[in-house]
This record gives structure tokens, C-alpha cells and sequence, in this order.
């Protein structure tokens, strides 16, 4: 599964029955090794909540399902770490493009995906608000003392087969609903710009729209 895709998902609460809203943002622990929370925007009071990771009963390919509604939560004080659209740089200065994607499973980062190669997270040397930096060695503290820890940067294909433009925009926010020439409303505003929104753009020509609509 990738964090893109939970995304714009609609929640389900299952005990009253109700749609309670969707998904505006993930957000990843520090060391980015597992899914925190999920930024569910509510219908009916337009707020921003918190739903933890070990709160979802199921993510689908339609929607995410959570128990009640007393699981849901406001936090002033939560950063959702979403590190898509962050540049990467190993600790030696390589330039490894931006991050297009998180892959999980469950709630468990499996992989991050950049323009140019996929790297674990275990890797990571440091995270900060704009960039990731990897290492291809190490230290990490124990009661005993220092260990050197040796990992090695996986040069792998990005995993998407179809090249796009538009790259700049992966990880920005919509801050206006996007319609069609029909007037179908095809992105919400509040949106996080994934890849597979960017082609979807492309297809239906909206790219202009989603460029004159996001920061």
C-alpha cells in the first residue's frame, strides 16, 4: 500500500454508521519507520483531526474504517511528518531527487520511494522539515558504547513507469477545489499533490489548474 493512495480516502465510522469525513495528510514517526496518525478533515465542523494508526480497523481500496467517533481527536500541537515531495541527499552530498511515496505495510514503513531509487528507512541519517539525509554507514548509541552500524543505499528504478511533469508540485498543498468543464468537482481543496494525482491531472488536462491552485 502506498501512503499516497490513503489520501482523499472518505472515513467511515463504524459503530454510528456515518461518513465522518476524509483523508487530508498522513504523518510518519520521527525515525519514519511507521504510520502515526492520519489528518481527517470532518464534514460538518470543516476542523482537522487526528486518527491514530492503531485506531484504524481497515484501510480499503475505497475508504479507511475506524470504531466510534470518540477515536478521533484535536491536537493544536501535531506536525504531521508527510516526508513526500522532502529532497533526499546522502551524507556525502549525492543529490537523490524528492520523495514520491511511502510504501507501507500495515502500518509499517517498508520503503521510500525517490525519483531515482528506493531506500529503506533504516537508513536514514537524519530527518528534518525539508530533506532527508542517508548514510552509508552509521553509528548508533547502545549501553556499551558505540557500534558502527554499515547499511548500503539500494540504487533501484522508481517504481512508476510513466514520467511526468510537474515534479515541483508533489507534496504541495490544493488550496482550492479543482472542477472539470463539467463542473464535477475532481480535486478537493486541502489535497496533499501525490504522483498519482499528477497524472491524473495530465489525463484530464488539469495540470495548468493544479499548478495556479497550490502552495
Amino acid at each position: 500500500m502506498k501512503a499516497s493512495d490513503i489520501i482523499s480516502k472518505k472515513v467511515y465510522v463504524i459503530e454510528e454508521g456515518n461518513e465522518i469525513g476524509y483523508v487530508l495528510n498522513f504523518s510518519l514517526n520521527e525515525k519514519n519507520t511507521k504510520l502515526k496518525f492520519l489528518v481527517v478533515a470532518t464534514l460538518f465542523e470543516e476542523s482537522e483531526m487526528i486518527l491514530k494508526a492503531k485506531d484504524i480497523v481497515a484501510i480499503s481500496d475505497e475508504a479507511v474504517f475506524v470504531t466510534s467517533e470518540k477515536q478521533l481527536s484535536f491536537d493544536a500541537n501535531a506536525f504531521a511528518n508527510n516526508p513526500i515531495g522532502k529532497k533526499v541527499f546522502s551524507v556525502s552530498g549525492d543529490y537523490l531527487g524528492k520523495v514520491v511515496d511511502v510504501e507501507l505495510q500495515k502500518d509499517v514503513t517498508k520503503k521510500i520511494m525517490t525519483q531515482s531509487c528506493e531506500i529503506l528507512p533504516k537508513y536514514i541519517y537524519s530527518s528534518g522539515r525539508d530533506c532527508l539525509f542517508f548514510s552509508k554507514s552509521k553509528r548508533k548509541m547502545q549501553k556499551n558504547g558505540d557500534v558502527e552500524t554499515k547499511v548500503t543505499i539500494q540504487n533501484v528504478a522508481v517504481p512508476f513507469k510513466q514520467k511526468f511533469q510537474g515534479e515541483e508540485l508533489i507534496g504541495k498543498v490544493i488550496v482550492k477545489d479543482i472542477l472539470d468543464d463539467n463542473h464535477f468537482l475532481i480535486f478537493k481543496k486541502n489535497t496533499v499533490i501525490s504522483p498519482k494525482i499528477l497524472i491524473n491531472a495530465k489525463e484530464k488536462r488539469l495540470l495548468k489548474a493544479l499548478l495556479d491552485n497550490s502552495r
